[in-house]
């Protein structure tokens, strides 16, 4: 479970929002699989238009699960907002992981300096860690990228993997 508790999502409460304002900070765990928002079910979708989520830290994360985002399954709408300044101690992400999901990119979205350390330290020790894509996880461009969004793939996108598919 994640620090800040669980939200299922069910035909009536279908997903999450961050929006302007919203401000995820400071965060700590230790636990593992150590994710902040994971996307498993098929139907979970998360939107992130504005906020802020920085500054977390996931001290004894696994392959596979350690991230500020992980989107197994479901779609993680990203059309604003900073994701930043994020460590996980572990062998994958500080940032964004899309696994088997999908990340529908548009608008202005920030995702920087994300890292994958040995602890809060980052000037020793740390590999850029700000989005990976595997498994049969997608990136589709769902709109224009304004004027101001910074998104960067910090690892080689998986064998198979689609990476920047213009929906209709």
């Amino acid at each position: 479970q994640s620090p800040l508790g669980q939200k299922n999502c069910s035909k009536d409460s279908p997903g999450l929002t961050i929006s302007e304002g919203v401000k995820i900070l400071d965060v700590r765990s230790n636990n593992s699989p150590a994710i902040f928002i994971g996307l498993y079910s098929a139907k979970a979708v998360v939107t992130m238009t504005g906020g802020e989520i920085s500054e977390c830290y996931n001290g004894n994360g696994g392959p596979n699960y350690a991230g500020t985002i992980y989107v197994g399954n479901g779609t993680f709408n990203l059309s604003g907002g900073t994701i930043h300044g994020n460590y996980a101690n572990s062998s994958d992400y500080g940032g964004i992981n899309v696994y088997n999901g999908a990340l529908l990119l548009s608008g202005t979205p920030i995702v920087q300096n994300n890292y994958k350390s040995n602890g809060k330290n980052v000037t020793s020790n740390h590999e850029p860690r700000n989005l990976k894509v595997s498994g049969s996880g997608s990136i589709h461009l769902a709109g224009n990228l304004e004027e101001g969004a910074d998104v960067s793939c910090s690892q080689n996108i998986g064998e198979g993997n689609q990476f920047g598919v213009a929906d209709a």
